[in-house]
């Protein structure tokens, strides 16, 4: 798998899901996923973390294939600010991308 596109599908296909899924999902055409899967489309720069959130796999992964999936974990060693940060970030996504909206389409 050496581009982005071959990666977008394997991990869509990993999800068993369909394009029309991850389509609907980010309010696009399935024609663009195609696109996209197929390496004919920009959009998945514009779209990338929307993707990675509804696959499931990290920026990296999907930018340069390494074999890590998902998000990295965090390491112990955070100061108190490091962890007052993390909580308002894991709020900021909490609030602006509700799992629920996922659970429509697909085995999210």
């Amino acid at each position: 798998m050496n581009t982005i596109g071959e990666r977008l599908k394997n991990a869509r296909e990993k999800k068993k899901m369909k394009q029309s899924d991850v389509a609907t999902l980010l309010g696009k055409n399935q024609t663009t996923i195609a696109a996209m899967e197929n390496n004919r489309s920009t959009n998945a720069f514009q779209t990338l973390a929307e993707l990675c959130k509804i696959l499931d796999v990290s920026a990296d992964w999907i930018l340069y294939g390494t074999e890590e999936r998902g998000a990295p974990p965090v390491k112990e060693e955070l100061n108190e600010e490091g962890q007052k940060l993390l909580e308002q970030y894991k709020a900021f996504l909490i609030e602006n991308y509700p799992r629920k909206k996922y659970k429509e389409v697909g085995n999210l």
